[in-house]
Order: C-alpha cells, then structure tokens, then sequence
C-alpha cells in the first residue's frame, strides 16, 4: 500500500464521521424546532393525597349526623377551603361557636335532607377559595376527597406499569396537569410511560381552559424504541381544522366545533364534565368524546361500568368506574384505551389500560398523587 493510501483513509473516514454527526444534529434541530408545543416548567409538588377507606356495601343513610367527638376507626383525606371570610349560603347550615372553624367541620350529604333535624349540616365548598389544607373526616358510606373548585390543583399521578409486548413489561407513568398564565387560562396534560429501557411514550397536550372545557391547541407525540430513533408525530388544533401530522387538514365537527379533545387532554376533560354534572359517571351512561390524533379525527364512545373497589399502592382502597371503548367503525389501528376513574381522586384515572393489539397491553396502576 502506497505511503499516501492510509492517511486519506483516514482522512476519508473521518470526514464521513463529521457528516453523519452534522445531518444528526440537523435533523434533531429541525425535530426541535417542528414542535408545536411551547416550553413549560414542572411546578412543585409539596401535597401528597390519600383516598378514602373502601365504602361499605350498605346503603348511604337518608341523613348525615354530626360526627361525635371520639375518634372515628376509618379517616378519609380531604381537601378543605377557608375562604378569607366564610358565609354560609346553604340551608340548614349549623352555626359553629368558633368562628375560625373551618369548612371540612360541617358534612356534605347528598340525600334528601330533613328540614325538621336539627344535628344535619351541609358543607358549602365555592370555587375561590383562597386556602388549602389537608384534614381528616369520617367516611360515611363514600369516598371523600372534596374538590375545591371546577379544575383540580396542579397536580401529578405516579404510576406503576405490568403489562407484555413480546415479553413481560415492568416500568412507570405519570399523569401531570398543570396550569399557567396570568389568570391561569393556559393548561398542559402530559402523560409519560417508560417500560424498563425498552421504549419510552410521552404525549403532551396545551391548550386554554374555558368554562365549557379545555381547549386544545397542540399535541404531541414522542415515541422511542430500543436501537431505534424517536418518532414525533404532531397535532395542530385550529379553530376551524385540525392539522395532521402529515400536514392534511381535516374540518372540525360541525355540531361540536370545539368539544374536540386529544388522547391525553380527555383525562382531565372528562373529570370536568363528571364534576360538574354534565355527564354522569355512572352504570350503563355512554360517554362521547371527539377525539383528535396526528392520523385523524373519531368520535369514541365509552360505555361507564359498574362502581368496583380498586386498592391502590401507598393511596388506599377507592371506588372507580370503567370507561371501556366501544370499537370505531373505521379505525386506523389497533390501539385502545380504557380508563378507571376514582371519583375521590378527582375522577382522575386510578388505572389506564392501553391495549396494543389482542396480545400486547400495558396496565398503569395509580401509587401515588401529589399537588401544588
């Protein structure tokens, strides 16, 4: 071999390396710089919350009486207000002789109430509520963990995974909803799922917070394999379209222009409508929700089960509800997803199941749930 020869194959290699390292780190600028989704900083977290012991099978009575003073076997976390100054605007509401007592002293009962008992009291919970606290009350025949407004606090659920993709799966999710803005009009939903080295999901939705929902404006869809480069696949919601990941537009619906919601946003979307009556978590209710994807646009219906008993690790026993999807007409795919909502945790999902194909699925158990 000419003296020559080696150090141009040398140089030659060299120059390759430096040009695949340059196309990779354009690439993942252009990835960056694609991304619909605005930069957003975690809150802290410094709440941890507890469900309510397991309900009893009885019946709740027509009447709540006032708890007596000694100590109750079973507590129920609950988050309290104190507004700056209490009125009550509930009737049949008890004076209490100390005036700092707070709300969580009074029980809520949603029985008829006796107009002629004099030991009955109705809590009055208002959505300004200026402070929060975690206190203990007895359980009654129901999970009581009291919202203090519409939309829930910031607020983060620590998941563990099991599941089998070609294989037994082991690793964790979370669900983290946050708010932000000057009146804190803007939101993010972000759901991340890491199975044990072996892929890692995150889906991230932002959008604005109105009266009658949220309202998406981007979503985005990170998927990473082993060995594999990560795939983004986008969603742009207009307010007249829907941008697809591979740049189509597709008209909203026209009966319901903005109650269209992504894969993610729904979890908190839903709680909101069950919250506020709009939509009843209960046995035999079919729940419609447009849902928009970066391959299109369907209107799911999930079909509400019957109130189970979930036990959850490190929050306790609570009572949840299936939304099972009933299949689309015309589905793109073989991924489904059906949610557990704990009506004490806010109707946040106690459990997510995600069903790949009919032999791969992956379960994410609610451990934990914290707030700002």
């Amino acid at each position: 071999m000419a003296a020559w020869l080696k150090p141009f194959l040398l140089a030659l290699l060299a120059a390759l390396l430096l040009h695949l390292l340059g196309v990779a780190g354009i690439g993942s600028q252009m990835q960056t710089s694609a991304s619909t989704l605005a930069k957003q900083n975690d809150p802290l977290f410094t709440r941890t919350i507890s469900a309510a012991s397991t309900p009893e099978a009885a019946a709740p009575a027509p009447v709540v009486q006032t708890p007596k003073p000694k100590a109750p076997e079973r507590v129920a976390s609950v988050i309290e207000s104190t507004p700056a100054q209490p009125t009550p605007t509930v009737a049949n509401l008890e004076p209490s002789p100390d005036p700092s007592a707070t709300i969580a002293q009074t029980t809520m009962t949603t029985a008829n109430v006796s107009t002629e008992s004099t030991t009955t009291s109705i809590a009055a919970i208002t959505p300004t509520s200026v402070a929060q606290t975690i206190t203990t009350a007895p359980t009654g025949n129901t999970d009581s963990l009291l919202l203090t407004g519409e939309w829930p606090g910031d607020t983060r659920v620590s998941y563990r995974l099991t599941g089998y993709f070609q294989g037994e799966l082991f690793g964790k999710g979370e669900v983290q909803w946050t708010r932000s803005g000057e009146n804190n009009e803007r939101y993010q939903v972000r759901v991340t799922v890491e199975g044990g080295g072996l892929f890692e999901l995150r889906m991230t939705s932002q959008g604005r917070v109105s009266p009658a929902g949220l309202l998406p404006e981007a979503f985005e869809e990170y998927v990473k394999r082993l060995f594999q480069q990560p795939r983004i696949r986008p969603l742009k919601l207009e307010p007249l379209a829907l941008v697809l990941a591979d740049g189509s537009r597709l008209p909203r619906p026209a009966a319901q222009p903005m109650a269209v919601q992504d894969s993610v946003s729904q979890f908190i979307d839903l709680g909101h409508r069950f919250t506020l009556g709009r939509d009843k978590l209960e046995e035999g209710q079919v729940i419609r929700i447009w849902l928009g994807r970066p391959g299109g646009l369907d209107e799911w219906l999930y079909d509400v089960g019957s109130a189970e008993t979930m036990q959850l690790p490190r929050i306790g026993a609570v009572t949840v509800h299936q939304l099972k999807p009933r299949p689309l007409a015309n589905p793109r795919g073989t991924i489904s997803m059906s949610l557990w909502l704990a009506p004490s945790l806010q109707y946040l999902p106690a459990k997510i199941r995600i069903q790949l194909n009919p032999e791969a699925y992956a379960e994410l158990i609610a451990e934990q749930l914290q707030q700002r």
